[in-house]
């Protein structure tokens, strides 16, 4: 996996989730997508994007929580 890739931590059926992917597309930005089980990022999301709430999105060093951060 290339450092720049982005990675976006998700739930299926968050609505918070499907516009952060919608705007992704929009901008044609390349992801890749992880869904996680409900409940399982307030212990998987710490570690990996840095918060317990979905969405989460990694860009190598950087990481960003919520739709309203990401899409800014």
């Amino acid at each position: 996996m290339p450092a720049s890739e982005a990675t976006l931590y998700s739930i299926p059926a968050s609505h918070p989730c499907a516009a952060v992917e919608a705007a992704l597309g929009r901008k044609a930005i390349g992801y890749r997508r992880v869904d996680l089980l409900p409940l399982s990022q307030l212990v998987i999301g710490p570690l990996r994007w840095g918060g317990t709430t979905v969405p989460g999105l990694r860009i190598g060093p950087e990481r960003l929580v919520g739709s309203r951060t990401i899409m800014r």
